[in-house]
């Protein structure tokens, strides 16, 4: 019977070699799409732009991705999404409470300005 480390051990590396599965499976998907783009282009099919361009930087952050090993990369990117929803959250909170405001970009500057010397003055720092 195993005990509860080997157990651990054998779960972490089923969840890493899933990881591994869905980073090859994404990187499978975007090189047959970049194979694809290629073969259109060389029988004179025109190819979306922004397609192209989106195909070859993510090849080239693939290839990235690979060199650096070790990394969750499944993990990284929940976790980025996670923090950008949160910014863009609050972002929205903010255009909802400010979208009657008559306070200009130039006024919000300008309070900007007044504020960071009033902080400078009260710790003795000079602008």
């Amino acid at each position: 019977m195993k005990n509860e480390k080997e157990a651990v051990e054998e779960k972490y590396k089923n969840l890493e070699k899933i990881q591994l599965q869905t980073v090859y499976t994404y990187e499978d998907k975007v090189s047959k799409l970049a194979t694809d783009n290629e073969r259109l282009k060389k029988e004179n099919i025109e190819v979306n732009e922004e397609s192209d361009k989106f195909l070859k930087k993510m090849n080239e952050l693939i290839k990235e991705m690979n060199e650096l090993k070790g990394v969750n990369w499944s993990q990284e990117t929940r976790q980025f999404l996670e923090q950008r929803i949160e910014r863009l959250k609050v972002l929205h909170k903010l255009d909802e409470l400010t979208k009657h405001s008559r306070l200009t970009e130039e006024d919000a500057v300008e309070m900007g300005r007044e504020i960071n010397r009033a902080i400078a003055k009260r710790h003795g720092l000079k602008i």
